[in-house]
């Protein structure tokens, strides 16, 4: 990656941020590498418990009930720039049209107050699920940030964490046309030190690394390292842009073989085919998830037996170097999650050092 800078030679103008989500994955990684750079930084999330997760670091917690225009504008007094960091991330199958609802509303709501106040610049944490390949021209099956919407009738609308971030971002484009200065950020599937639940995107990572099986599908992929570091290059440019994070896309064979280069430990594993995929995410379906209780509905599973390159240079340009290796994110992932009790010592093998496979879980 090169020689390691200072923060405050990475981010030489130093802003008030606050970010909105703070709680979560890619808002506490944002929130902390904010406050390392300098930045006076204030964290918003709906529980005053979870915020206790910033304790160890110099940043202003706000717990408010709601992210409605009349609670979240007292917040933004002062602040440059918003990270709207907080949104839905669910694909269980009694909270997905929450999401959908919820998504879009919730992005209003946020950009109502930041309208109302006047904040110079927020920056929007959309998703690259919203993008869809281009359909001809020189980047034709490629997805990038001039990539057209999914819309309905298309394959995948029945995805519905990707319907509310399609919706979500109309509502963001809508607020753009009436000169609210919004920069949009799409990071693919991230990943990374600092998942403490772990989310969906956590999840696929340790469903790859513990089971016997995996589909012959892909995802893009983004440590959140380097998308936090991004989000704070962003914080400084000029507003309006459109940026894809994104490591690249990774076939999740692939992902299985570094994951068990990185441990140390093969694990046999079968591939299951697309159409076999397809056969049992139908019956799981018909039969209301009960066959598969985790599993995701089709849509979604059909977006990752067909997901082609995700072009990532936009991001990478703003970062200044290049993206860290997944064999990187893997590994440091993965001693993260043994540290906070969420992975057997032996199941991360040589990811972690060995004083630390030696502690019990939890200690």
């Amino acid at each position: 990656m090169g020689k390691a800078t200072r923060a405050e030679d990475r981010y030489p103008r130093q802003v008030r941020i606050l970010v909105t989500g703070a709680s979560g994955f890619i808002g506490e990684a944002v929130a902390r590498a904010a406050a390392e750079a300098g930045h006076a930084v204030r964290a918003v999330a709906r529980s005053e418990g979870r915020l206790h997760v910033l304790d160890d670091a110099p940043i202003e917690q706000l717990a408010l009930p709601s992210l409605t225009p009349e609670v979240l504008r007292p917040a933004l007094e002062g602040v440059d720039v918003l990270v709207h960091c907080a949104a839905g991330y669910v694909y269980g199958r009694g909270a997905a049209e929450r999401a959908v609802r919820d998504n879009p509303l919730l992005t209003r709501d946020v950009l109502t107050a930041a309208q109302d106040a006047g904040t110079k610049h927020v920056i929007d944490i959309s998703s690259a699920v919203v993008l869809k390949p281009h359909p001809d021209g020189p980047a034709i099956g490629v997805t990038d940030p001039g990539s057209p919407h999914w819309a309905p009738g298309d394959p995948h609308w029945g995805d519905p964490y990707l319907r509310s971030k399609v919706l979500a971002e109309e509502v963001a484009d809508a607020f753009r046309i009436r000169g609210v200065p919004v920069s949009t950020i799409y990071p693919t599937a991230v990943v990374g030190p600092g998942d403490r639940v772990p989310g969906t995107s956590g999840g696929y990572l340790r469903a790859i690394l513990t089971g016997r099986s995996v589909i012959d599908g892909a995802l893009g992929w983004t440590d959140v390292r380097d998308l936090a570091e991004v989000i704070l290059r962003v914080a400084e440019a000029p507003p309006g842009g459109r940026y894809l994070v994104s490591i690249g896309t990774r076939r999740m064979r692939t992902i299985a073989r570094i994951a068990d280069s990185v441990t140390g430990r093969r694990r046999r594993r079968v591939v299951l085919p697309a159409p076999v995929v397809r056969f049992v995410a139908r019956l799981n379906d018909l039969a209301g998830g009960r066959i598969a209780p985790g599993a995701p509905p089709p849509a979604s599973l059909e977006y990752q037996l067909t997901l082609g390159p995700t072009d990532g240079s936009s991001g990478r340009t703003v970062l200044g170097h290049p993206y860290r290796e997944l064999s990187e994110t893997l590994r440091d992932g993965f001693a993260w999650w043994v540290a906070q009790g969420l992975l057997d010592a032996r199941t991360a093998g040589r990811a972690v050092p060995a004083e630390t496979a030696r502690a019990p879980i939890g200690g």
